[in-house]
């Protein structure tokens, strides 16, 4: 029986492809829309559940009471602009998701899939058991806005079941323009610190992802089926290269800064002459200390 992933598609993107890949992997996908995207991707021969809805980025509470009401045991959801770095056995994804749930992450490339500077600090699949998905209440997340990502599987756990995460990324994504405004990372941020105190989220009035991130992230770790070992580790050690990148470059954009600036330029002669007079000093100092040595040895 083939396991069932869930997706929600824009129905005027390249979908094909994903879908494709998501198939290589044995999955059968769903796409779960409103009323005129589900028209569209029906007549392009997708499977597709249609909800009622005012919007066409549907919320998450929507899509995940439609896969409840299928009456499936387990079941994945999925971002729909990412896909597979290689296939996964997805028939052997129920077994490691009894009374669990587990985080996927990405890997970011560019257009020509080179690997870029940008780490998400998000995950963008989950695969989990269903038994509580009826009681999932609405905080107003919806697919494609920062936070939903952090506050389902949250939700999820607070429900009784496990938290895991894949010990690698097991998905790749194509980087694009953020599709949400400030007003939306900082509405989503909040909710969840609402509803969830005991977390650091908010700091002086802003959101931090990061505290959220590296606590959900620090879960127990299962092995991705159909991914060895060595090919897990080596992908696991990836995120770390792309934050050194980041780091790197941003060092490097704040010493070009600093070196653009007025004070910089202000005191340019200052720190040129002190650089001067050291070195002087240090040279007068050497041919003094060989002078008294050629003495000694007289």
């Amino acid at each position: 029986m083939s396991f069932s992933l869930f997706t929600s598609i824009p129905s005027r993107s390249n979908f094909r492809p994903l879908v494709d890949n998501w198939e290589r992997s044995g999955f059968k996908v769903t796409s779960i829309n409103c009323g005129e995207e589900a028209n569209i991707l029906r007549a392009a021969g997708l499977d597709v559940i249609e909800v009622e809805s005012a919007q066409k980025r549907l919320k998450i509470s929507e899509i995940m009471h439609a896969i409840a009401k299928t009456g499936l045991p387990f079941a994945g959801f999925m971002n729909a602009d990412c896909r597979f770095i290689e296939p996964i056995d997805a028939e052997k994804i129920g077994a490691l998701a009894r009374n669990s749930l587990i985080l996927a992450e990405r890997i970011d490339v560019n257009d020509a899939g080179g690997a870029t500077n940008v780490l998400c600090y998000g995950f963008d699949a989950f695969f989990f058991d269903t038994a509580t998905l009826k009681s999932l209440k609405d905080a107003g997340y919806r697919i494609g806005k920062p936070w939903w990502d952090y506050w389902f599987p949250l939700v999820m756990q607070r429900s009784g079941l496990e938290l895991k995460r894949f010990s690698c990324p097991i998905l790749l994504h194509t980087t694009h323009d953020f599709n949400w405004d400030h007003e939306s990372y900082l509405f989503g941020g909040r909710t969840l610190q609402a509803e969830f105190p005991n977390l650091r989220i908010i700091e002086n009035g802003q959101p931090d992802a990061v505290p959220t991130f590296t606590h959900l992230w620090n879960s127990p770790t299962v092995l991705p089926p159909n991914i060895n070992v060595a090919t897990a580790e080596l992908l696991s050690y990836i995120p770390a290269f792309v934050k050194a990148r980041q780091d790197t470059a941003s060092l490097e954009r704040e010493v070009e800064a600093l070196r653009n600036s007025n004070s910089y330029r202000v005191t340019y002669p200052l720190r040129l002459a002190t650089t001067w007079a050291r070195d002087v000093y240090a040279k007068v100092f050497a041919e003094r200390r060989s002078a008294h040595k050629l003495r000694d040895n007289k």
